[in-house]
């Protein structure tokens, strides 16, 4: 038997392996199982990226609804002060001087606002999914992981065993305690790997709901959040 490419490391493994292709197959099994820990900490790196960036939004909206709140009381005040120069200078007042000091803060005002609501609708939601995204890679990752250490752990015991199968013939059948209980945690990895995809998936199309009701309203502001 010859073994071409890492994937026969599920194709053949069964009952009907012998001891003689078991031996052969056992460094391509070596190797396979070496690969899929290199995928499993790359993926593992990525989702930790994506965890950052996540973090990162959580922490620029609450800087950004500080400087929202700050803004806003600030514009509130100067208008105050300026209604009031406006009342008792209204004869001499430079009414385009200090509305266009007025401008100046109703636009950073706004400014702010609008970044809050982009962060808060549009890129905060799709870093989120591509963190969940990660996560359904790395879950993937790591059952491929598991099933490898399986598959390895089960082509060891048949190249270990090949005294008893020449001496039993080729139906003794053996699965060893290690590979059982390799096998059932990858079959719980694969569940869990089912699960990280439907919520990636339901969370990309909550976000394409919620991006389409977004253009029927106006912005979101860090004051609209917190009523």
């Amino acid at each position: 038997m010859e073994f071409q490419t890492k994937q026969d490391v599920i194709d053949v493994l069964s009952p009907e392996l012998t001891t003689a292709e078991a031996e052969l197959y056992l460094p391509v099994a070596e190797a396979n199982y070496t690969e899929r820990i290199k995928d499993t900490d790359t993926a593992k790196k990525a989702t930790e990226k994506c965890q950052g960036v996540c973090d990162d939004d959580g922490d620029t909206l609450r800087a950004l609804a500080e400087m929202q709140a700050k803004a806003s009381a600030e514009l509130t005040e100067l208008r105050s002060t300026l209604r009031t120069e406006l009342y008792a200078n209204r004869e001499t007042c430079d009414v385009e001087g200090i509305s266009s000091v007025l401008h100046l803060k109703t636009n950073a005002v706004e400014f702010i606002d609008s970044a809050y609501d982009y962060l808060l609708t549009v890129k905060a939601p799709a870093d989120h999914i591509l963190l969940l995204d990660a996560l359904a890679n790395q879950a993937s990752a790591e059952f491929s992981e598991m099933s490898a250490a399986a598959n390895l752990s089960r082509v060891k015991t048949i190249a270990a065993l090949g005294p008893v199968i020449a001496l039993e013939g080729a139906n003794v059948g053996f699965i060893g305690a290690a590979t059982e209980t390799l096998r059932e945690h990858a079959k719980m990895l694969a569940k869990k790997v089912e699960v990280a995809r439907n919520a990636s998936r339901d969370a990309r199309s909550s976000y394409d709901r919620q991006q389409s009701a977004r253009k029927s309203r106006g912005i979101i502001t860090s004051a609209n959040v917190a009523k």
